[in-house]
């Protein structure tokens, strides 16, 4: 296996900072190895989606640019 494989790839979807923070480091206190991709808006978390599928996508429901749902059914 690569190592990238043997990651697990994150993706969090918020405009909040803190809540990205916090969301953050429960995430890498459970997960040691994991890969974190923070997207401030429905547009960037598609980008990020679409270049680097994730195992886990955690997406807030009021996002800027796309909603929650547009982002899910893309």
């Amino acid at each position: 296996m690569t190592p990238i494989e043997e990651k697990r790839i994150f993706v969090i979807t918020t405009p909040n900072p803190s809540r990205a923070t916090t969301m953050s480091r429960f995430i890498q206190a459970h997960f040691k190895k994991c890969q974190l991709y923070i997207a401030k808006d429905g547009a960037e978390a598609q980008f990020k989606v679409t270049n680097t599928p994730p195992h886990v996508v955690i997406v807030d429901v009021d996002l800027p640019k796309m909603t929650a749902e547009q982002l899910i059914e893309s």
